[in-house]
């Protein structure tokens, strides 16, 4: 039984395919930056279980949350600053690692 203050985490289809909801980034980018998401929310708008959020925070794929209330939550912005930063950083590695590979067909 959970208390009254309790967010109650519920189970989704994770399946844990390495796929991500085609509409997340929209789904964030249509909230203002200043809204506070949830761990359970952030968790629904990625079609991930809200356990499968806390550990892609110990990965560091996502941002590491404040507390609210005993509770993680972020800011839309927050979120979104952190994911173009990674993006950012992916498109140099793959720029660095193209100059240095060698060079086929011969």
């Amino acid at each position: 039984m959970t208390r009254p203050d309790e967010e109650v985490l519920e189970p989704c289809d994770d399946g844990d395919d390495g796929k991500l909801s085609d509409g997340v980034f929209l789904e964030l980018a249509k909230l203002p930056e200043g809204a506070v998401i949830t761990q359970v929310e952030l968790a629904r708008m990625f079609g991930k279980h809200p356990v499968s959020i806390r550990r892609a925070i110990e990965r560091g794929e996502l941002p590491e949350p404040v507390r609210l209330m005993g509770k993680p939550i972020w800011t839309v912005g927050f979120v979104l600053r952190f994911l173009e930063s990674r993006l950012g950083q992916a498109r140099n590695e793959l720029d660095v690692f193209r100059k240095h590979r060698p060079a086929s067909g011969m």
